[in-house]
């Protein structure tokens, strides 16, 4: 039961961190005459939503024990959530750091916390993944 609700708390606890992502610092270009844009290429908004999805998930799998089906639902439902924000962060950052947004004779500053944002969105999801394992266990049934 201890570990039950430890899991549960990390997992919304990351889910709540994801709400924020479309606060976070965005990626800069600054051109060689001085102007500039700035763009988060949705990464942010993915992650936001996807928070907003975990929440939901959890509270469905937490509020339907001891009922297994609808627990699996929604840990399912928050697990891939999660998977998806670390999806769409990590594959943002990849593409910063590999160049592919880079334009020609203009300085790129990154956004500082995308890395961040897929590091929470992993361990939601590993706790969502363990604390569905939990649930499935025949003696936590009853």
């Amino acid at each position: 039961m201890k570990t039950e609700r430890i899991l549960r708390r990390f997992a919304i606890a990351c889910a709540v961190v994801l709400l924020f992502a479309a606060a976070t610092p965005r990626t800069s270009w600054i051109a060689p005459s001085g102007s500039g844009m700035t763009h988060s290429a949705g990464w942010d908004w993915i992650a936001t939503l996807s928070g907003v999805l975990a929440l939901a998930g959890l509270g469905v799998g937490a509020a339907a024990r001891p009922r297994i089906a609808l627990a699996v639902f929604g840990a399912s439902i928050a697990a891939g959530a999660f998977g998806l924000a670390m999806f769409a962060a990590a594959s943002h950052w990849a593409a910063l750091m590999t160049g592919a947004m880079t334009l020609p004779g203009w300085i790129l500053y990154p956004a500082p916390l995308v890395p961040a944002f897929a590091v929470v969105a992993a361990a939601g999801m590993v706790c969502t993944l363990i604390l569905l394992g939990v649930w499935l266990q025949p003696s936590r049934c009853a």
